[in-house]
């Protein structure tokens, strides 16, 4: 995400880790309206947030004025910033981690 700030600086990129929420994502999979679907609802409502719970939170972040000119900033599941690893802010490190993916992605296609 650093490497495309740098290189897009048109763009902005914001990376956004909510961590396990509380969605009816896994319906499909365990069954809509199951025991074994209701049982996980219920788990992760208990522990987790919601995806609106979510959005409450980071939406505001999003549009802040304070924002701007910060582009590859990364942020939790409480809109707290989440600091990169050293390594990948070392530019020469992060143009060989981004070359090696795209080589990868081509021998992909």
């Amino acid at each position: 995400m650093l490497e495309s700030a740098e290189r897009y600086p048109h763009v902005r990129f914001y990376g956004l880790n909510p961590g396990i929420m509380k969605s009816n994502i896994m319906g499909g999979l365990l069954g809509e309206g199951s025991v074994f679907h209701i049982a996980q609802q219920t788990v992760i409502g208990i522990i987790f947030q919601s995806v609106e719970q979510y959005a409450a939170k980071i939406l505001p972040l999003l549009f802040a004025p304070d924002i701007d000119g910060r582009s590859g900033a990364m942020f939790d599941r409480n809109a707290n910033p989440i600091f990169g690893n050293p390594y990948l802010t070392d530019r020469t490190y992060r143009m060989r981690v981004t070359e090696a993916s795209e080589a990868l992605i081509g021998r992909a296609r």
